[in-house]
């Protein structure tokens, strides 16, 4: 299962229905980790917060570190929460 940021007009339609939660932060633009997956990543600290495919989040050390592991889906920048 994915997670998706819906921008523009889906957006507004959705909050019209009352499907927003108010808050002051726009939520955060998860990238997707593509293949082919890295197989060497530098070890410069730069925190994601990876999205495994069970929906569970993992803290990686960058980017790179995080798309070398099969069952993530994708990163947000930033430690997780």
């Amino acid at each position: 299962m994915r997670t998706w940021v819906l921008t523009g007009i889906c957006a507004a339609a959705l909050c019209a229905m009352g499907g927003c939660a108010s808050t002051s932060e726009p939520a955060p633009i998860m990238t997707a980790c593509e293949g082919p997956r890295p197989e060497v990543c530098t070890q410069d600290y730069v925190p994601v917060c990876g999205q495994l495919d069970d929906q569970r989040q993992v803290t990686y050390s960058n980017a790179c570190s995080a798309c070398s592991v099969a069952v993530v889906e994708g990163y947000t920048e930033g430690a997780c929460d």
